[in-house]
């Protein structure tokens, strides 16, 4: 199975659990079934993942916890790269998965934000260049795993992975 992380946009493959828990936009809200899809907001650690839909206008349809085991990670996205920011083409065209954070810091500079900090680690797991979002392995050495941006309605597009 591919490795699932945060902002991943995944696929509901199987229900072990059909009724579960789970939380919407009041109008809107209904619960997750097989072939939905929806990104990954929160790991655990353990397997466990909490992911979002969300409709056109950007409602929350569900969101729930899932195992690993009922998810597939959605490969292959088609990036409309003619849509996306100039600047997001910018950063992204000069990278390559398993460059290391100071190799990528070489190139760009300084990240303008910083996130995914773990008490075990001092450096951050991610570094923000605009809207782009470059994720990393922790120790302080990792590799880039991928790079990430979500578009004007929060729907997350995987740019490098």
């Amino acid at each position: 199975m591919p490795y699932i992380a945060s902002h991943d946009v995944v696929r509901i493959v199987r229900l072990n659990k059909p009724s579960r828990d789970f939380d919407g936009t009041e109008g809107v809200r209904r619960p997750p079934k097989i072939g939905d899809t929806g990104t990954i907001v929160h790991e655990d650690g353990s397997n466990s993942f909490q992911v979002e839909s969300v409709n056109n206008e950007g409602l929350t349809v569900w969101l729930a916890e899932f195992h690993t085991s009922e998810l597939e990670r959605v490969r292959g996205q088609h990036v409309e790269w003619d849509l996306l920011p100039s600047e997001v083409f910018q950063i992204v065209r000069k990278l390559k998965i398993g460059m290391t954070r100071q190799e990528v810091q070489s190139i760009l500079g300084e990240a303008e934000d910083t996130g995914g900090f773990f008490r075990r680690y001092r450096s951050p797991s991610i570094l923000k260049y605009g809207n782009v979002e470059l994720h990393f392995e922790q120790p302080q050495d990792g590799e880039l795993k991928f790079a990430y941006m979500e578009d004007d309605h929060g729907i997350g597009i995987t740019l490098l992975d």
